[in-house]
């Protein structure tokens, strides 16, 4: 895809633009070890990353103080990922964990492009499998999307067949994309919020998006990324 790069780049933590609330995805460095959640609270620059520890208890997730762990996330513009280690572990007023600043993060661009809000809907179904499932598309790109989806819909580097109905200069069109999933987050009720890349898109087909989603950010409240 022309708007898309494989390369990946070390940037800054900073540069990311993590807001308060964004879910991480952690691991110990030791061979083999389980994913864990981390959601994000605060960052000080160059000294500590604040996040609160989710765990089956919602009291803890296993974090050691003074282990080291591997981060991974999705910024909306970055996949990327940084090593860390724990200074401080603590189980008051709330669980969380302080993390030492990363001198730098591995990131790869995924999208390039503004991504605006909107509320389609959509049918979403593993390749290959016959299991169509209703959703909303909460956000769209030419190169991506976010899903919002009342079941599961498959793990990181699963592919989605996905069809959604657009309106392009006053015409219904219905778009059937690949997609393959980036993210996977699951909210306190439920339901699931995936994030997805668009792959093997024609020339058409991005046309029609970039249009869909240029007629929503034209609206300033419904753009993501600026």
């Amino acid at each position: 895809m022309s708007d898309n790069s494989t390369d990946v780049s070390q940037v800054s933590f900073e540069s990311l633009k993590l807001r308060p609330g964004s879910s991480l995805q952690i691991q110990q460095a030791a061979h083999n070890s389980p994913n864990s959640e981390v959601q994000l609270l605060a960052a000080v620059k160059g000294q500590s990353v604040m996040v609160a520890l989710k765990g089956e208890s919602g009291i803890q997730t296993g974090l050691e103080a003074g282990k080291d762990y591997i981060l991974r996330g999705f910024s909306g513009q970055y996949d990327f990922s940084f090593s860390s280690h724990v200074t401080q572990v603590f189980k008051a007023p709330f669980p969380y964990a302080m993390l030492a600043y990363p001198g730098s993060v591995e990131a790869r661009v995924v999208r390039k492009v503004v991504r605006a809000k909107t509320s389609l809907p959509a049918i979403a179904s593993p390749l290959g499998k016959d299991v169509p499932l209703n959703v909303i598309v909460s956000d769209l790109s030419v190169a991506g999307a976010a899903i919002d989806s009342p079941a599961p819909l498959g793990n990181p580097g699963d592919t989605l067949n996905l069809s959604v109905a657009v309106e392009f200069e006053n015409n219904k069109i219905e778009l059937a994309l690949l997609a393959q999933i980036r993210h996977v987050n699951k909210s306190d009720i439920g339901a699931y919020s995936v994030g997805v890349e668009f792959e093997d898109i024609t020339q058409n087909d991005k046309l029609v998006l970039h249009y869909v989603a240029q007629s929503y950010a034209a609206n300033e409240t419904n753009v993501v990324i600026p």
